[in-house]
């Protein structure tokens, strides 16, 4: 389980919208294996800071910026280890990316890209990668708590998908000392902003060959009908990079697929990829109207639904 992308399907019933930090906790412990360090702890996240709060009485230093294709370079008020390596600087675009230790690509890159990707090579996170641009609002940032467990926030509000009137609408936590980064999406999106045109996931150095732990790549993975959804990554260790994700497809945007009914039916369905569970490869999935999904079949792993 540690070593892949978790896909969480369920919504979780958190608080309703408006409530000071909405608050969803998964956390991850590595097998209790002899000799076995705290290392292998993992942590999961789903937090967000209420956007009214956001403002320089709370979070002294706050920064802004705006525009179409329009790009900052931040330095981190403390270094954040990824995989191994410590960056004190993120380069921040308008287009939904953030990169950090400054900008391999070089401009503020409007067109995204499946991940991984040649055209950053420092540890790279897909907000909402796309073409976008801040409409009436500004991108915000700067940093909440003391030392040494502060968080440094960015707060994306209402940034417009090219020409269009969808909005995305997020923000992005980095935080101190467990190098965890976590990403929330908040009002309802757009129809045309649930990822259908964008790249969401992290993506390690190293390019093509880096560690590449991507939710989407121009595909309907976000609720455009409700709001509140998000995942984070666990950066902070060199050995695996494992991710954490709350989302969902629109109901009312399912259709042309394949259906099941009835009592204690099941369907054998190829799977469109494989999947790794555990160091083996599965391309087929067994599922059942008892709420039962086994991959290949029993007794393979089964996810009890």
């Amino acid at each position: 389980m540690t070593g892949d992308a978790v896909r969480s399907r369920p919504r979780f019933c958190g608080p309703r919208r408006g409530t000071v930090h909405a608050i969803g906790l998964l956390v991850l412990l590595g097998a209790a294996l002899p000799g076995r360090s705290w290392a292998t702890v993992s942590l999961g996240t789903w937090l967000a800071h209420s956007p009214d709060d956001i403002n320089t009485t709370n979070i002294p230093g706050l920064q802004t910026f705006s525009g179409d294709d329009a790009t900052v370079n931040a330095t981190l008020p403390f270094s954040v280890t990824i995989e191994g390596t410590s960056y004190s600087s993120v380069t921040i675009s308008t287009n939904g990316w953030l990169e950090f230790g400054g900008n391999t690509q070089g401009t503020t890159d409007p067109t995204n890209a499946c991940l991984p990707t040649s055209k950053h090579t420092n540890p790279f996170l897909a907000f909402y990668w796309d073409d976008l641009q801040t409409e009436g609002t500004a991108i915000r940032y700067g940093t909440s708590g003391t030392s040494p467990n502060r968080t440094f926030i960015i707060d994306f509000q209402e940034n417009r998908v090219a020409a269009t009137g969808d909005k995305v609408t997020g923000q992005v936590q980095i935080h101190e000392r467990s190098n965890v980064i976590n990403v929330r999406y908040r009002d309802p999106m757009s129809a045309g902003a649930n990822g259908q045109t964008a790249t969401i996931g992290f993506q390690g150095a190293g390019g093509t060959s880096g560690t590449a732990r991507p939710l989407t790549c121009n595909g309907k993975v976000l609720d455009d009908d409700r709001p509140d959804e998000g995942w984070s990554v666990d950066v902070g260790r060199a050995d695996i990079v494992p991710l954490f994700a709350i989302m969902e497809s629109s109901p009312n945007d399912i259709s042309g697929f394949t259906t099941l009914s009835g009592d204690n039916a099941i369907a054998g369905v190829t799977l469109p990829f494989s999947v790794t569970i555990e160091g083996t490869s599965y391309s087929t999935v067994t599922i059942g109207t008892n709420g039962i999904i086994q991959l290949s079949s029993f007794p393979n792993p089964t996810l009890f639904y």
